[in-house]
């Protein structure tokens, strides 16, 4: 259901949604992007190699003129998309009212269009826009901490896991614990009326 709203929204803006892809993609690099040069810094001025450090001063420039510019255009694609979405529901509300108008529906109509599209767009298209960079965030973080050791990243993604763990397992407990406490606090709640 939520993917045909979507294709309804963005019948024809696949390009939009591949800029905003890609440059979400190089946007989250920027949690990648400051430990790796801090890292490798780090490890120069250790090893007191103070002639590579001009290097890694010109690869962060670079990093960080990559991420801020894509960051730019992210927002800018993102702004477009939120424009694409208003125009297109408001653009289908009129048309829709105009095939047959009537005092009745003007006020719906026009609830609609000052207010339910501002809805809409916070909850679903930011939202899509935001899960994709979320997903690419994490998934280029995950690819860099395993590509530094394999077994301490898997040990912190498992103890990560755990607290998203605890809510399923103890879920029923606590519902149970609650009904109690809510006929409990209800035969309070009599007596003292």
């Amino acid at each position: 259901m939520k993917f045909k709203f979507f294709q309804y929204l963005y019948p024809h803006k696949k390009l939009l949604w591949l800029g905003i892809i890609i440059a979400s993609g190089l946007t989250s690099l920027d949690g990648i992007a400051s430990p790796y040069i801090i890292g490798t810094l780090t490890n120069v001025l250790m090893a007191k190699k103070f002639n590579k450090v001009p290097q890694i001063l010109i690869l962060y420039l670079v990093l960080f003129l990559i991420i801020t510019i894509s960051y730019w255009l992210w927002q800018l694609l993102w702004a477009r998309a939120r424009r694409a979405a208003n125009l297109k529901m408001r653009e289908d509300v009129f048309n829709h009212f105009l095939d047959s108008p009537s005092p009745e529906r003007i006020e719906k109509v026009n609830n609609f269009v000052n207010v339910d599209v501002k809805q809409i767009e916070g909850s679903y298209v930011n939202s899509v826009v935001n899960l994709v960079y979320c997903i690419e965030q994490a998934v280029f973080s995950l690819i860099y901490v395993i590509s530094i050791n394999g077994i301490v990243s898997m040990a912190f993604l498992i103890c990560g896991l755990l607290p998203s763990l605890v809510p399923r397992l103890t879920g029923k407990w606590v519902e149970k614990g609650s009904e109690e406490w809510n006929k409990s606090y209800e035969e309070y709640n009599l007596t003292l009326n």
